[in-house]
């Protein structure tokens, strides 16, 4: 879904000189990026339970999964920083109009 910015969003990314601004700021963007939080909580989540449901089996099963979701999270944030770099950078030329 793409994400629409109206003039005082742009007009606050453009000219932050006072902590009202700020602020204001700090809530769109804590709005807008709710999603990204949620789905690194559920990343983090799944890593957990599937320690906990291993160290019922044997601590070497335990041992393996811990350092699966070690290596696979970094993963996953190295994708998630790049899509989202890659969408915001593709939305700021969009709205100034270069290509």
């Amino acid at each position: 879904m793409p994400v629409k910015h109206n003039d005082l969003e742009i007009y606050l990314f453009m000219n932050v000189n006072s902590s009202k601004n700020i602020i204001l700021k700090l809530k769109i963007n804590c709005y807008r990026h709710s999603d990204f939080a949620f789905a690194q909580i559920a990343q983090n989540s799944m890593g957990l339970v599937d320690t906990i449901m291993a160290g019922r089996v044997s601590s070497a099963d335990m041992a393996a999964i811990s350092v699966g979701a070690s290596i696979w999270l970094p993963l996953v944030l190295f994708g998630h920083g790049s899509i989202v770099g890659v969408a915001a950078d593709d939305l700021l030329f969009k709205r100034f109009g270069t290509t």
